[in-house]
């Protein structure tokens, strides 16, 4: 019966480490190019069975949490009608922002700004690096982002929006760090557009649902098991 507690009580750590992963996923459902998480399990502990020394087969002692993972896939795209919104109209690749003076990090977050430099800038206010990784100046006037990424502001080009792909890993504030080398690509942009997040809402609100009520019958599954070893105790007393 300890057995069960503990596959029980496993059960309900697996579903609420899930939760919370979903929980933030929904939260950013309207993030722009947010990715939503995921989480991997595996058995906890499997114990081999035999009979008479040979093998007859396994059994689980419940599930664990053995890693999280971020799904890339695209996100719709949106048409906004700004000059300053681009969208990757891809899987692949990331915009390369400048957080701090060596520091270069990744977002497909495509809601742009031109700040008091004139210089390309995310919304927070980070430089946008153009193919060479140098930031994007731009003089005045109206100014456009074509489908190869370059910028112009009266028809004079500033620079082209820098793509990059590799292996991203999420670092917060809705921005990619890299685990190893990136490589520039041809960029496939949407101008006046913005990638929504790909989280889907209902399938999100569903899961969570489906989580809690697993938790419930892990917590109950414990109780049961807990009264039938007090009720063991009790008759071995008697």
């Amino acid at each position: 019966m300890n057995r069960g507690v503990y596959s029980a009580a496993t059960g309900m750590v697996s579903a609420e480490q899930l939760l919370d992963v979903v929980t933030n996923n929904l939260a950013n459902s309207s993030t722009t190019g947010y990715k939503q998480d995921g989480v991997t399990f595996a058995n906890a502990m499997e114990n081999q069975l035999t009979s008479q020394g040979n093998p007859i087969g396994s059994i689980g002692t419940g599930s664990a949490a053995v890693g999280q993972y971020t799904d890339f896939s695209a996100g719709s795209v949106m048409s906004t009608g700004n000059a300053l919104d681009v969208a990757i109209n891809s899987a692949q690749g990331a915009l390369a922002v400048q957080t701090a003076p060596n520091t270069i990090s990744y977002t497909r977050d495509g809601s742009l700004a031109v700040d008091q430099n004139r210089q390309l800038v995310t919304k927070q206010g980070y430089p946008v690096l153009g193919k060479d990784l140098q930031p994007i100046k731009l003089g005045p006037g109206e100014i456009q982002i074509q489908e190869d990424g370059t910028v112009t502001a009266n028809g004079v080009i500033g620079g082209t929006i820098g793509v990059f792909d590799g292996q991203f890993q999420k670092q917060g504030s809705n921005l990619f760090s890299a685990d190893g080398q990136v490589n520039s690509i041809t960029p496939v942009l949407a101008p006046r557009s913005l990638e929504a997040s790909n989280v889907n809402p209902v399938m999100a609100m569903l899961q969570m649902i489906t989580l809690n009520r697993t938790y419930e019958l892990s917590q109950n599954a414990v109780q049961q098991h807990d009264n039938l070893t007090s009720r063991l105790i009790s008759s071995l007393q008697n």
